[in-house]
């Protein structure tokens, strides 16, 4: 019987996978010339995604301050709107940089991004689960996973 990987070893293994597929896409629609035209218009919704992400993931962390050492459930501030503002601002962040590098390819990233993001959400929620318990399932509840409600 295999032991479950463990939070830290799960976060690791996607985020090794996340980087290793950007680059391979990136760098093989480069390869192959499988590029966009290149446009201010483009560069300019690409820098709007990575500024939106950049943002959501700095208030993410301001908000709940240490990841890995939970002692207490945060349900205030972004984490009102969403339960993983962390995985939201790093999708606008491939997002934006699947557009300005202008590879047809790298949209294969984004979606394979989107995929871990959920999975390993979904195991993070059992984890939490087990913590918090019915506190946190009354969060569970009231907060979507990934897209905020913009009106409450």
């Amino acid at each position: 019987m295999s032991k479950a990987p463990s939070p830290r070893s799960r976060l690791l293994i996607m985020w090794m996978i996340i980087v290793i597929t950007g680059l391979f896409t990136i760098s093989y629609s480069m390869d192959y010339g499988l590029l966009l035209p290149s446009s201010i218009y483009i560069n300019l919704i690409a820098i709007i995604f990575l500024i939106i992400g950049i943002f959501i993931r700095i208030v993410a962390l301001i908000e709940i301050r240490n990841a890995f050492k939970i002692d207490k459930l945060v349900t205030s501030g972004i984490y009102s709107k969403t339960r993983n503002p962390t995985y939201l601002g790093f999708t606008f962040i491939i997002i934006g940089i699947s557009i300005v590098s202008l590879a047809i390819l790298s949209f294969i990233w984004v979606i394979i991004s989107i995929v871990l993001f959920y999975y390993v959400a979904k195991k993070e929620e059992k984890d939490l689960e087990k913590i918090f318990g019915e506190n946190y399932l009354e969060y569970k509840n009231s907060v979507p996973l990934f897209i905020p409600k913009l009106k409450k």
